[in-house]
């Protein structure tokens, strides 16, 4: 894997937000290329990094080597509050789920993350403990499943469309590759990308159980947080949020502090939403 330094959408708000104390214990639920945990370090602060992908966590621990700050951990956000209590910690005084993938997942995973990338398999898994790859969902999934799927995860108006194109192409191949999928995209919504870049959105999630997870690891982050621990979240499209949303606003252990969600403002991060919360 490529060592590239990436600074995730949000930073400086996160970090402002969390009010990082000297050793003080913050769980970085989706570690990734580690660039809110740099940060949390440099002020002082514990970090036990989570990520689903053993590339990222064997490449920060080279680049953190023997440093007692911080422990990384490859796993599941969902098992959270397992993960926290098997270190022998009770409470956190904070935890940060970034739900965006990285570019370096994109571009070094060859797992088909990428509507652009034609040629390489859908895969989509980001952990080989999910069984089943985005080829084996587009090969077996009934035409209602896929419209479900589609429109579902990305919202998308004419999934049925879409989906009947999949049905049709799955005919005549034996496993898919991007290419495969983004023809049948272009042949209901033509080159448009916000469409691509959704459907490829609907399969991930699909793959990955992300909504499910998600939620079993936003209530398990409520259960390790100490009394006035935050909880940071940042979410890139409309699904991910309202989930953040209805299961921290139905948690009675916590309480928005924000009075609106902060969104990114620069180009590359207009997608963003950060919500932060507190534990009372």
């Amino acid at each position: 894997m490529k060592n590239v330094t990436h600074t995730p959408v949000l930073l400086k708000n996160v970090i402002d937000e969390l009010k990082i104390k000297r050793d003080g214990v913050y769980v970085d639920a989706t570690v990734g290329q580690g660039g809110h945990t740099r940060e949390i370090l440099k002020k002082g602060g514990k970090v036990i990094g989570i990520d689903l992908d053993t590339n990222q966590i064997e490449r920060l621990r080279k680049e953190f080597p023997n440093n007692e700050n911080l422990r990384l951990l490859q796993g599941n956000f969902a098992d959270i509050k397992d993960i926290v209590t098997k270190l022998g910690i009770n409470l956190v005084d904070g935890v940060i789920f970034d739900l965006g993938i990285s570019f370096v997942q994109i571009a070094d995973s060859k797992r088909g993350f990428s509507f652009k990338r034609r040629e390489e398999f859908l895969d989509m898994r980001m952990s080989d403990e999910f069984e089943k790859t985005a080829s084996d969902i587009l090969e077996e999934s009934s035409l209602t499943e896929l419209e479900e799927i589609f429109s579902r995860y990305s919202e998308e108006i004419m999934s049925y469309e879409i989906a009947q194109k999949v049905v049709k192409k799955r005919k005549n191949i034996d496993e898919w590759r991007v290419k495969d999928l983004v023809e049948c995209i272009e042949n209901v919504k033509g080159t448009n990308e916000r469409t691509k870049r959704r459907i490829f959105q609907s399969l991930r999630i699909k793959v990955n159980n992300e909504i499910a997870n998600l939620e079993s690891g936003l209530k398990g982050a409520s259960g390790v947080l100490k009394k006035n621990g935050r909880l940071c979240v940042i979410s890139f499209h409309s699904v991910e949020d309202r989930i953040v949303k209805r299961v921290c606003t139905e948690d009675k252990r916590l309480v928005s502090v924000l009075r609106k969600p902060i969104k990114g403002v620069k180009k590359f991060e207009r997608s963003a939403i950060l919500r932060v919360f507190e534990k009372i």
